[in-house]
């Protein structure tokens, strides 16, 4: 039962606090209405809202440049941005102590913030997939963004997954 708990536990922090900060930064930049509106648009929005990390493949670099751009005053400090980037660091980190906490043993709250990540990873790489292939893209596209997903999550994965493992009771 401890690795349900630790799953449980682990998925709905993780959904529930990108969902928490994703409109949080979009409600204070006053882009929320307009964001709900290109849904209908484009539904693939609708996993940045919910699995926010692993759906942005290059939240490293993005995050980088603008910092860059932040402190050499070339780029205005948004607030949104702040909130989001905090978000894509603190909904990983809790999710995955609530692993450690409610896991019986290490392999339970290691595979419970596991488990969770790869899922989200499997969403993202079979909804990217299925939107790549709609508009005609060829093959190497498709396997391009599987494995983008899939290696996303895997670094989430092990990175956090310490801290699963670190936070566990015994």
């Amino acid at each position: 039962m401890g690795f349900g708990k630790a799953f449980g536990f682990s998925i709905l922090a993780f959904i529930g606090l990108n969902f928490a900060f994703f409109l949080l930064a979009y409600g204070i930049e006053g882009v929320l209405m307009t964001y709900f509106a290109s849904i209908s648009v484009y539904p693939s929005n609708t996993l940045a809202m919910f699995l926010g990390p692993i759906v942005s493949a290059q939240f490293p670099l993005i995050m980088t440049s603008q910092l860059t751009a932040w402190v050499t005053g070339t780029f205005p400090v948004v607030a949104g941005d702040i909130i989001l980037f905090i978000g894509y660091i603190v909904a990983p980190i809790i999710a995955a102590f609530l692993s450690g906490r409610f896991g019986e043993n290490k392999v339970q709250a290691f595979f419970g913030w596991f488990t969770t990540v790869m899922i989200c990873a499997a969403v993202v790489a079979i909804w990217g997939s299925i939107e790549i292939a709609m508009l005609g893209a060829p093959l190497f596209a498709i396997l391009a963004q599987i494995l983008g997903s899939i290696s996303i999550g895997l670094v989430y994965a092990f990175a956090c997954g310490s801290i699963s493992l670190l936070t566990m009771r015994e």
